[in-house]
């Protein structure tokens, strides 16, 4: 990488000042900006917590231009989705109209999971269920009864586990649902994939005894009296599996779902997920901090430039989905009706900073007040006493500073948006058209503006109308003891500074 020559510094406080203004630093290369929500971005990251999901307002930004949305404190059990949802064109707006408009008004003034709670013990009670797996066919009569007095302490042994297991499941089926009972205060002491594990043999060895005596040759050949009771009991032992096995088979598909779900950095890497650091500045963060602010990274497509030839704009509106892979499997196309969506992210395409100089976008409209150094002139006859005598008459000149006049005005954006400001500041050539009060006479004024959000501050030339003598006469002559006329006066061009202060009215909303 080349270097540039320092130069010595004879300020040392500007210095710093001006490179940092003109050259910001990053302490990754990869880093955007932050996207401002007060003037047109180029290329930025818009960040929005997985925690607290809000939806912004529209974002402005240059054509051929991309949105990064990046998504602080991401979820290892989701994908994350910015998904198009509509694009619409917009009309070159007529600035004609605009500025009228502007002159005009200025002239005149969450799901939840219900359990029992569970009195747990600190030593597991003995599995039920696993006696019942390894306990031989029971015969005709008293062993089949007893063994239907013993399959409803398994099953409540498995509801117990299951309601555990669910508990534990519902942080990550249901990330922001909120529920009265803790599941950390009711959950048993063992990992998620370990307690169901339990519950699948525990489940299974209950259900293919179940299986097992059901199809048993040997209770079936028993007297009518003695077939139908164990016809009876079998009957309810058969229904008791089939309850149990409904939930082994949900278990099992979240079993292998949280399989495949990554676990390690190196995995979740994969993913999109990593230091926040590496694309956005992470106010208080120490390169040496061993648990950083994890980020996922989404870029939208950029937009195509070529579309505006003076005609149209585009205004896009994405929105920021995400996919559980606890609840759903992992598909190469997710349905879309299992996205749950975060935030809508619309997106308003200004003119490309590149060819932005023939954009109708340049041309604004504001209207205000600007205050003229023009002097508002007014000659009369004042009569001179002399002893309480009339003894002459002579011109006088009556002089009022400034001169105000409101005005509407067109203006052309002469830069992009200036980089010192994270409002939207820009330099604009104005043309104004004002009435002057005083002489009620069309005024015009030209020169250069800057403007800070909608307030406009211009240094004009002001073309106004100055009232003079006419035929010779002057300021102070002598016209007679005996003068009734008037003075005569007329209206000359003249020219002179103006401060102006206006409200820009944009091309585009949010400009």
């Amino acid at each position: 990488m080349a270097t540039v020559p320092r130069k010595k510094c004879f300020y040392p406080l500007l210095c710093p000042l001006v490179l940092a203004l003109f050259f910001p630093v990053t302490a990754n290369g990869q880093q955007l900006p932050d996207c401002s929500l007060a003037k047109t971005n180029k290329s930025c990251a818009l960040i929005i917590d997985r925690a607290n999901p809000l939806t912004p307002p529209t974002v402005q930004m240059y054509s051929g231009e991309s949105l990064t949305v990046v998504v602080e404190h991401p979820n290892y059990f989701e994908r994350y989705f910015l998904d198009l949802q509509t694009g619409q064109a917009t009309l070159t707006p007529d600035v004609a109209s605009s500025i009228v408009q502007g002159l005009l008004p200025s002239l005149l003034k969450a799901s939840e999971i219900k359990s029992r709670e569970l009195n747990l013990n600190t030593q597991s009670p003995p599995d039920v269920c696993n006696a019942i797996s390894k306990a031989p066919i029971p015969s005709p009569g008293k062993e089949v009864q007893d063994e239907l007095s013993v399959a409803p302490i398994c099953m409540g042994q498995l509801a117990e586990k299951a309601i555990d297991i669910y508990q534990k499941l519902e942080p990550l089926v249901a990330p922001d649902s909120l529920t009265p009972i803790g599941a950390a205060t009711l959950a048993r002491p063992c990992p998620l994939q370990t307690c169901i594990s339990e519950f699948l043999i525990s489940e299974i060895g209950f259900s293919v005894k179940m299986a097992a005596i059901s199809a048993d040759v040997t209770l079936k050949k028993t007297t009518n009296a003695t077939y139908d009771a164990d016809s009876l009991a079998i009957g309810e032992l058969v229904a008791l599996q089939k309850s149990a096995d409904l939930i082994s088979t949900d278990l099992q598909g979240y079993k292998q779902r949280l399989l495949d779900l990554p676990t390690d950095k190196v995995a979740l890497a994969n993913t999109g997920v990593q230091n926040c650091s590496n694309l956005i500045s992470v106010p208080g963060e120490k390169p040496d901090d061993k648990n950083k602010m994890q980020c996922i990274g989404i870029t939208s497509r950029a937009d195509i430039a070529d579309v505006y030839h003076k005609m149209v704009t585009r205004t896009i509106t994405y929105a920021l989905n995400t996919y559980n892979l606890v609840s759903y499997p992992q598909e190469a196309s997710p349905d879309p009706t299992k996205k749950k969506l975060l935030a809508t992210i619309p997106i308003n395409f200004a003119d490309i900073p590149q060819r932005s100089v023939g954009s109708a976008f340049r041309w604004e409209a504001s209207a205000g007040a600007f205050f003229s150094s023009l002097p508002v002139r007014s000659f009369s006859v004042a009569p001179v006493f002399t002893k309480g005598v009339v003894t002459d008459k002579i011109i006088v000149q009556n002089v009022l500073h400034p001169t105000v006049v409101p005005f509407a005005a067109g203006n052309y954006r002469l830069t992009n948006d200036l980089p010192w400001s994270r409002w939207k500041t820009n330099l604009y050539w104005t043309g104004a058209v004002g009435i002057n009060p005083n002489t009620v006479t069309a005024d015009f004024a030209t020169g250069l503006s800057l403007s800070w959000r909608a307030l406009m501050v211009s240094g004009l030339c002001h073309f106004g109308h100055d009232v003079r003598l006419t035929q010779g006469l002057y300021v102070g002559e002598s016209l007679g003891a005996g003068y009734n006329g008037s003075v005569p006066t007329e209206t000359r061009w003249t020219t002179n500074f103006a401060l102006g202060l206006s409200i820009r009215v944009p091309s585009l909303v949010g400009r």
